[in-house]
């Protein structure tokens, strides 16, 4: 997994998203989840999530990294919305509710 995605938690001030790239083969992966108001406010767990990432990128909530390639890379969005936390492609695209 993306060494972003597993030592940044996500941030409000950091435009309520945060993304990385994954090994599509990394399926399970487990997410570990955390959440802070702004880099200065310490991380709160939010959960462990199990992302299946074939089932995901079939239902277009991720993406393959970069966007016209087939892989092996997906690109992972978490997005925080109405107190709540989303898997979602981007700002137009399907989300699924994590938390």
């Amino acid at each position: 997994m993306s060494d972003f995605l597993r030592r940044n938690p996500h941030r409000d001030d950091n435009q309520s998203h945060h993304h990385g790239k994954v090994s599509v083969n990394e399926t399970p992966l487990y997410l570990n989840l955390s959440w802070r108001r702004t880099a200065a406010d310490p991380p709160k767990r939010v959960g462990i999530f199990r992302l299946d990432l074939a089932q995901l990128l079939m239902a277009g909530y991720i993406r393959y990294d970069p966007a016209d390639s087939f892989g092996p890379h997906v690109r992972l969005r978490l997005v925080r919305a109405d107190g709540r936390f989303y898997v979602q492609v981007n700002e137009k695209g399907p989300r699924l509710l994590m938390a």
